[in-house]
């Protein structure tokens, strides 16, 4: 690998079902990840691609970045070990799973509901007090530089990292009622686990987005981006004879109209039949191909509801400027 790098990956996940040690579950993301880039430029750059993907898909309305600094490795660390000895006098009343947590993360217990840690968490160490002016001039400068990129964001003192971040660490959450504070996103800065893996000093950021959710999102705001069984032209031939007719047409018009989804509709059912089905999956163009290729063609634009008889050439015309206009 270069000192400085850029990567990404899409594909299939696996991951163990909560309390289920046996079980997968498959999930889907799309990841970036840069290496030797140790500003926060790069971590810029990644929050304004996420924001300009989510624009992409009409969502910023729906979602919110959730941002926060753990600082280094070692300020990190000291914060953990000052909650590790704040709980001390009261492990005799502390349950199971909160002693597993104590060990490897003591502050995901700053956010456990119960009414004994509630009362607990009140005097709790906060991450705040750990960090050196250093770190706390860094974050300082991204988020003024957030807000000169106009990228609208929420500082969460509570948001720590799951893995081993340090410094930014960030997440887009949704705020949709019907998928609520769901995850979209999550990434930032990860320099000192990435070096103990590599066994080498190395500046590492990246995130990655969480395609089941999002595609959930959209499903939810904006059905019509999602119209999985949806063509954008459906050919419909008037008879058998006219079967192989419509088949060259629909050839030519994927030569032409590479971006446009086309179907040759091959089920031998009535027109009246094949009508409707296109209907039904959304599809906006509609063309009844004739036996005899000096006869013109029926074109149904669902669009504006208006129904033409044309030749071959003027359909395409048609075509290409719903492309154009």
């Amino acid at each position: 690998m270069q000192s400085k790098s850029k990567l990404w990956y899409i594909g299939a996940m696996f991951r163990n079902v909560a309390g289920q040690k046996q079980d997968f579950e498959q999930y889907h993301q799309i990841g970036v990840e840069a290496f030797g880039y140790d500003n926060i430029d790069i971590e810029l750059e990644h929050i304004l691609m996420q924001y300009d993907f989510f624009s992409s898909l009409h969502l910023t309305p729906y979602i919110e970045l959730k941002i926060n600094t753990a600082g280094s490795e070692e300020e990190f660390s000291c914060f953990r070990q000052a909650l590790r000895d704040y709980y001390q006098p009261f492990l005799p009343f502390f349950e199971e799973p909160w002693l597993a947590r104590l060990k490897d993360k003591p502050e995901q217990l700053l956010s456990v509901p119960h009414k004994l840690l509630d009362i607990v968490n009140k005097k709790a160490p906060q991450l705040s007090e750990f960090l050196s002016e250093t770190s706390a001039a860094r974050f300082r400068q991204l988020l003024e530089s957030l807000n000169r990129l106009k990228i609208p964001y929420s500082v969460t003192p509570e948001l720590y990292p799951v893995n081993n971040y340090c410094h930014t660490l960030f997440e887009w959450r949704t705020t949709h009622p019907d998928s609520h504070d769901e995850l979209l996103c999550r990434g930032g800065r990860y320099d000192a686990s990435a070096s103990h893996l590599l066994d080498k000093p190395v500046a590492v950021s990246g995130f990655a987005f969480m395609l089941d959710p999002i595609i959930f999102l959209i499903r939810k705001c904006h059905k019509q981006l999602l119209r999985q069984n949806a063509t954008d032209v459906v050919l419909i031939p008037e008879n058998t004879r006219a079967a192989g007719h419509a088949l060259i047409v629909g050839r030519r018009l994927r030569t032409l109209f590479p971006q446009f989804t086309i179907k040759n509709d091959c089920s031998g059912m009535r027109i009246s039949t094949c009508r409707k089905n296109a209907e039904r999956n959304g599809s906006r163009f509609i063309i009844v191909v004739p036996s005899e290729n000096d006869k013109e063609l029926e074109l149904t634009d669902k669009d504006n509801g208006m129904i033409q008889f044309v030749n071959e050439n003027a359909m395409i015309g048609v075509l290409g400027h719903s492309v154009n206009g």
